[in-house]
């Protein structure tokens, strides 16, 4: 389990996991099911498949004019010309490729899963246990003994944004079961465990963030807590639907800017993106990989190759990637960030809408919601993203989300 909280392995992981569930996904697939998938996905079905074909243009033989310039390069060195693309490493973009498939093939299958409102809450209860699960057991080690081997492969970051999400996750439980017992649907005694459960889960994840993240994860969750919250207050009062939009925005906005300046962590960095990252002996080779980071970037996943040409003749070792916006910037380029910035949008806003609109089953794209919003966090702040862990729990959450995105 605590394999999964480190980034070795986390393609492999992934595509082993999506590969087995798209087989047993094919087995069993109907007319109908498909028509359900294309009904979660109406309005941003170009969102999730934005990714996967923009790394399919980075692999394609290209001119000069749009291919990256190192292959230019190349083909003078050798005398001879190459085959130029706009990915400096056609390896590593490729494996970045079969990353983002998986990810849409996990989405799809977790959609076809989910559409049934039995399977959705067993789906939302398991993401909770396994979460919390995954915290608990990175906890455990590190109180122990931090000195452990097995810890040096438990990155701090994943293991926030595991516990941020099961908060999410255990919060949305205890929301949905009291609900029920407001809404005469359910007795006090059927509930009850649900709710304890939860709660102790509230607990552990609760622990589990504070001694592995910072404040800035912190008040996230605390504000997707409220989102949360929020919501279930517009519906028990059944406000209007304006209303209820006003003040998701300005919670969005508040947000945004709180977020914004907690995490404003490099105030010297000249980059926007480099401010949320902490402070490094790397930062001049930084600065310098996003200042000169083209339109059509360098090639998912060619980060550390491209690194190795801004290290000085003194360097020790490749500068890494603080965050996954300061990666995205010079592998995706500008373009891909504002494509990828869109998509999420989109997506954002579906689940809001869906959970504004939708009726007892609200909980499922309200907690989509916030999670992606989550995800978006990490995003500016680190790299726990990186991780299997949670990118399937992250991918798992948003498709639980759309597949309860319409009513049937």
């Amino acid at each position: 389990m605590l394999s999964l909280l480190s980034s070795q392995g986390a393609g492999e992981a992934q595509m082993l996991v999506v590969g087995v569930e798209l087989i047993l996904l094919a087995l069993g697939l109907r007319v109908s099911d498909v028509d359900q998938i294309r009904r979660s996905l109406a309005g941003v079905g170009w969102a999730v498949l934005l990714i996967p074909l923009y790394l399919i243009v980075q692999l394609l033989p290209l001119p000069g004019l749009v291919a990256h310039t190192i292959w230019k390069s190349a083909g003078e060195a050798l005398q001879r010309s190459a085959v130029a693309a706009i990915t400096v490493d056609r390896g590593d973009t490729l494996f970045a490729l079969m990353t983002a498939a998986s990810t849409l093939g996990l989405l799809i299958v977790t959609m076809a899963i989910a559409r049934d409102r039995r399977r959705a809450e067993l789906t939302l209860r398991g993401a909770a246990a396994v979460a919390t699960l995954m915290g608990l057991a990175a906890l455990v080690v590190n109180l122990i003994d931090a000195r452990l081997p097995l810890q040096s492969a438990v990155r701090p970051d994943a293991v926030a944004l595991i516990g941020s999400l099961a908060i999410v996750l255990d919060a949305a439980l205890v929301i949905a079961a009291l609900e029920r017992f407001t809404g005469r649907r359910s007795a006090a005694a059927e509930i009850a465990p649900t709710v304890l459960i939860a709660i102790i889960g509230l607990l552990i994840s609760g622990t589990v963030l504070i001694r592995a993240g910072g404040m800035p994860q912190i008040v996230a969750v605390c504000l997707g807590v409220g989102c949360l919250t929020t919501l279930a207050v517009i519906r028990r009062f059944d406000m209007s639907r304006a209303s209820a939009v006003v003040l998701c925005v300005i919670g969005g906005l508040a947000s945004a800017v709180v977020i914004a300046w907690l995490g404003d962590e490099n105030a010297a960095a000249g980059s926007l993106l480099l401010r949320f990252a902490a402070p490094s002996q790397d930062m001049p080779q930084l600065e310098a990989m996003v200042a000169d980071a083209r339109w059509l970037g360098a090639g998912a996943g060619a980060f550390q190759d491209l690194a190795r040409l801004y290290q000085g003749g003194g360097a020790s070792g490749v500068p890494t990637a603080p965050t996954i916006a300061v990666a995205s910037a010079v592998e995706l380029g500008w373009l891909g960030c504002v494509g990828a910035v869109a998509a999420g949008s989109a997506i954002l806003v579906k689940l809001t809408g869906a959970a504004l609109e939708r009726g007892r089953d609200w909980i499922y794209p309200a907690v989509a919601a916030v999670g992606l919003a989550l995800g978006a966090t990490s995003v500016l702040l680190d790299n726990g993203l990186c991780t299997p862990a949670a990118g399937i729990l992250l991918t798992v959450t948003i498709g639980l989300g759309l597949a309860q995105s319409y009513s049937q």
